[in-house]
């Protein structure tokens, strides 16, 4: 049965077939300088030495000042080879040919100037079909001016070869020798010019692909991070109708105690000048974190946050006067009509949210610091989603035996923590998405959240501090102390 091929795949593939290696940038040229100055280093010694020696490779050789311009004019072209690779190959190869006709006294470094050059067009030029077959004319020129050497050499007097044994014969020994050299030294720049080629091509293909991997994982994130917010908005969509609704039903109760009560009429005009308040308040701070662009770096569960940014940090101040229909002065059906309205989640659910970790095998406790207060509908439910969130995470990644809950009502504040023992299972990490959530929250109300190990080394800490302005002092009492 034959496999079908994803057309997808076959499309990429052709596409990276035509692939261009991109020009080498400034620090790859200067490293071309440094390189090409070792080289010509390395001609200028040898060829001292080799003459001073008297060990020249054809016996004889044209004088020091002619090797050392010849071996000038092999070195000091290697410093344009990954800019000009093809030029740069034809030239040395040229020069290589010519110097050797002129039998210059060393050998090695001229070779060397060859095999870079020969290696940088297979590794460097942008046109694959010109990078084979100049290599390849360069190879076959190298092969028949080594034949026509062989057939100079023999048609003069063959020198002696003292000392030779084995089975080949001297000449034919030295023809085998000089074939399977150059065979494997051109071999050699070939293969590894190409594999220096193939390797930049998948790095690029690797990083563009990293790259759309990424771009994806943003995007999908962003509009988990946007739906996320969408919950958000709808809860507090929920909170805000219901200030609404008891804005109403104060108005009205104003109204007709006006004549019969005023101290109580004012009460409940109060009531709904705070409730208007609270209720402003929530929705700047909400419209404040919808407006913000999105950003899925907050996914990445850092340390110590701020989450105030893009929220009105005066709203709490406004909105601190009490939450759903506490303290407040209504009849009858009056509440039965608010509490169809209020159903959302607030402080007084917490600890049923705290009981339920008992099904899930860890110890929960929850504590209570501080004096209790009246706390905006908004917050309340905040304040609940992110200990609902927390607790979902202790029970799913954390491995924790015992979980502690602390609400505590602090002079202009209300804080949310929770603190386990466990160590965290890295195999089973989520997206980040709810801490992200935890952030959204906090900033609506202008508060902050502080996600992280904790100091002792041990369990993980969640911390939401939410400002919540002074403590209300009741009306009567102004009075009474005006």
């Amino acid at each position: 049965m034959m496999s079908r091929t994803d057309p997808g795949v076959v499309r990429r593939a052709a596409a990276w077939s035509e692939w261009r290696r991109p020009r080498p940038d400034p620090p790859i040229q200067r490293s071309d300088v440094a390189i090409t100055a070792g080289v010509f280093a390395g001609m200028i010694i040898a060829m001292l030495a080799v003459n001073g020696m008297g060990a020249q490779t054809f016996g004889t050789a044209p004088s020091l000042a002619e090797q050392l311009v010849w071996g000038t004019g092999l070195s000091l072209p290697l410093v344009a080879r990954r800019r000009f690779p093809v030029a740069v190959l034809l030239f040395v190869g040229a020069v290589f040919i010519a110097a050797q006709a002129r039998q210059i006294g060393d050998n090695t470094v001229p070779s060397v100037c060859v095999f870079l050059a020969s290696y940088s067009v297979g590794a460097w030029e942008r046109n694959r079909s010109l990078a084979r077959w100049s290599r390849v004319a360069v190879i076959i020129a190298m092969f028949l001016w080594l034949a026509a050497s062989f057939i100079w050499a023999m048609a003069e007097d063959l020198p002696e070869f003292p000392g030779s044994q084995g089975p080949f014969e001297p000449v034919l020994a030295s023809v085998v020798y000089a074939l399977l050299f150059n065979g494997v030294f051109f071999a050699a720049a070939y293969f590894f010019g190409n594999m220096a080629w193939e390797t930049a091509r998948r790095r690029a293909e690797l990083e563009q692909r990293n790259d759309q991997l990424r771009r994806s994982q943003e995007e999908n994130l962003r509009g988990a991070l946007v739906a996320e917010r969408v919950r958000i908005a709808r809860d507090l969509h929920d909170v805000v109708a219901h200030s609404v609704a008891v804005m109403g039903v104060q108005a009205g109760a104003a109204r007709r105690m006006l004549d019969r009560d005023p101290v109580l009429a004012g009460e409940a005009l109060q009531t709904v000048e705070e409730t208007a308040r609270s209720a402003i308040g929530e929705l700047r701070g909400l419209l404040g974190v919808l407006r913000s662009e999105p950003d899925p770096a907050e996914l990445d569960g850092g340390p110590a946050v701020g989450a105030g940014e893009g929220a009105d940090h005066g709203a709490a101040d406004d909105g601190t006067a009490g939450h759903g229909t506490a303290g407040r002065d209504v009849t009858d059906g009056d509440e039965g009509e608010l509490g169809r309205r209020a159903a959302s989640p607030g402080l007084g659910d917490i600890p049923e949210l705290v009981s339920r970790m008992d099904a899930t095998g860890i110890e929960a406790r929850y504590g209570v610091y501080g004096e209790e207060r009246p706390v905006p509908d908004a917050v309340a439910l905040s304040a609940y989603r992110i200990a609902q969130e927390a607790l979902t995470n202790v029970a799913k990644h954390s491995g924790a035996a015992e979980v502690e809950v602390r609400l505590r009502y602090l002079a202009s504040s209300l804080e949310v923590e929770i603190v386990d023992d466990g160590y965290g299972r890295p195999s089973e990490g989520g997206s980040g998405l709810g801490q992200a959530g935890m952030r959204e929250r906090a900033a609506v109300h202008g508060g902050r959240v502080e996600v992280g190990p904790r100091g002792s080394g041990r369990g993980y800490r969640v911390w939401v501090s939410v400002p919540l302005g002074p403590r209300p002092v009741p009306r009567r009492t102004q009075e009474g102390t005006g």
